[in-house]
C-alpha cells in the first residue's frame, strides 16, 4: 500500500503547476480576487489566454503574478497550465505573417493584449487570439509561457 499511495503522490505532483510556472485564463471574462475566496473583492477581470505567473497555491486557489507584478488569487476551474499563453508588453507593435522582421505585417496589437501560444520559432512566437487573428510576434515584445 504505501508504494501505491507514493505513486499517486508523485502523480499528483507531476500533474498540478508548480510554483514559478505559468497559467492561462480559459474564460472570456474572469476575475482575479484580492484573496482566495469567491466573497472577496474583484481586482480585475481578466479575458482569455491572459497568462499568470503562480506565486503560492491554497486549496482551488493560486496566488498568481501578471507581467506588472500586480498579484491576486484565481480559482483554479479558469485557468490551465497546458495552454501556452502571453502577452504584449509594448504599445504599436508588429504582428507578421512569418518569423522574420522582413516578413508583411498582418495587423498591430498593443501592451496588454493576451494571446495563445501554437508554436515557438527561434526568437519568435507564433501566436493567435481569442478572436481568432494569427499571426508571428517577436519574444522580446511579450511576456509569459515561453
Amino acid at each position: 500500500m504505501p508504494k501505491l499511495l507514493m505513486a499517486i503522490f508523485a502523480a499528483l505532483l507531476f500533474l498540478s503547476p508548480v510554483l514559478g510556472s505559468y497559467l492561462s485564463v480559459t474564460g472570456d471574462r474572469v476575475n482575479l480576487r484580492s484573496q482566495a475566496s469567491t466573497q472577496s473583492s474583484v481586482l480585475w477581470t481578466l479575458g482569455k489566454y491572459y497568462p499568470l505567473k503562480i506565486v503560492r497555491q491554497q486549496g482551488q486557489w493560486y496566488q498568481v503574478e501578471d507581467f506588472e507584478k500586480d498579484r491576486g488569487w484565481i480559482h483554479n476551474s479558469v485557468v490551465s497550465a497546458s495552454v501556452p499563453s502571453v502577452i504584449v508588453i509594448r504599445d504599436n507593435i508588429n504582428v507578421r505573417q512569418s518569423n522574420s522582421t522582413s516578413s508583411p505585417v498582418l495587423f498591430k496589437t498593443t501592451r496588454g493584449v493576451a494571446y495563445k501560444v501554437l508554436t515557438k520559432r527561434g526568437e519568435w512566437v507564433q501566436v493567435e487570439h481569442a478572436e481568432g487573428h494569427r499571426g508571428w510576434i517577436h519574444r522580446s515584445l511579450v511576456w509569459g509561457n515561453l
